[in-house]
């Protein structure tokens, strides 16, 4: 334990410093999204490929994130990243390299105005079009010169903490997990949540979040309809499945009440990463995905409430009947065994 403190304890500054760039001037959502894009380009680059053609790729495969991007917003929220970042990282962190002069004195918003003002990240069809001028274009774009900034200050922490090894503190990581084992020997232990699988159970709940108001345990395809609205992204229904769903052409993926089931709750716990889980019953059949939280579970992480908390799942029923009514991949469901 001795030494695991004094690791802690001696780079506790580094970390400070490696938390304080992720956390502030690397949370600037357009660079992101800048980054994302030159991540997929240069994922597997092979000899003599036409980069241009690479880098439209790879802003098309962007495309989906600007959905919901709000530059107004971002660009407010750039502005009190980058002064927070000022206020309290150390002086030989700040960053180099940025027009308008040194970072000590600059005027961070007008440097944030012209930095979006002049981005080509800021909406995907700008994006699209700087890539097919070219490589060289795309990389001088002032998004990719502030992330650059940011991340040649974090790799030298990074190094510090991580490259270099600690063999001192590694052995205490191993002896002190092999402690924790002895010490619960014989009893069940949740496996390292990290690149692993685990299994959890629960039970089909509905909730009462306060006095008056109760939801049920599940949401039908009406729902859909009653909710929809072209105008916002998150609620606008495909003509094809609206069609499907005036015609109330549910087949053999209808619950016994005649509707569409979509969507359950159930009392697990969900969190980052866990979306696209499968769901199953008793007998081990897939009953549905989970996906989301409901609001009340967003403290989740902090503090569990099991009379509150539900995981929100799709409907495996659901999802089949889109892939068969919808998608029309019938070779898909002559594969699948059901059980009823």
């Amino acid at each position: 334990m001795a030494d695991i403190a004094a690791y802690v304890k001696a780079n506790k500054a580094d970390n400070r410093a490696a938390t304080l760039l992720t956390e502030a001037p690397l949370r600037i959502e357009l660079l992101g999204l800048a980054a994302g894009s030159f991540r997929l380009f240069s994922n597997g680059i092979p000899a003599g490929a036409d980069t241009t053609a690479l880098l439209l790729q790879a802003v098309e495969s962007m495309k989906d994130q600007y959905r919901d991007y709000v530059e107004p917003l971002d660009r407010k929220e750039a502005v009190a990243l980058l002064e927070f970042y000022r206020k309290n990282a150390q002086p030989e962190d700040y960053l180099e390299g940025l027009p308008g002069g040194d970072f000590a004195t600059l005027d961070i918003p007008a440097y944030v105005d012209n930095l979006f003002n002049t981005s080509a990240f800021t909406s995907f069809e700008k994006a699209k079009a700087a890539a097919a001028k070219g490589l060289a274009a795309f990389a001088e774009d002032p998004a990719v010169g502030l992330y650059n900034s940011a991340v040649t200050v974090l790799m030298k922490y990074y190094q510090k903490m991580y490259m270099g090894g600690n063999a001192k503190y590694d052995k205490a990581r191993k002896n002190f997990a092999a402690a924790l084992l002895e010490w619960q020997k014989g009893q069940a232990l949740y496996p390292d949540a990290n690149s692993t699988m685990r299994l959890t159970y629960g039970n089909v709940l509905p909730y009462s979040p306060k006095d008056g108001l109760k939801y049920l345990h599940f949401t039908t395809a009406k729902g859909l309809l009653e909710k929809e609205n072209p105008d916002d992204p998150e609620f606008i229904l495909p003509a094809g499945i609206k069609q499907l769903l005036l015609a109330q052409d549910y087949g053999r993926w209808a619950d016994k009440d005649g509707t569409l089931h979509t969507c359950f709750l159930t009392n697990n716990d969900i969190t980052g990463g866990n979306s696209g889980s499968p769901v199953l019953d008793a007998k081990g059949n897939l009953i549905g995905l989970a996906f989301d939280g409901n609001w009340e579970s967003m403290s989740s992480d902090v503090m569990f409430e099991p009379d509150l908390q539900r995981c929100i799942c799709v409907d495996i029923r659901y999802v089949l009947w889109l892939v068969e009514k919808y998608g029309g991949a019938t070779n898909i469901i002559n594969e699948l065994t059901f059980a009823k």
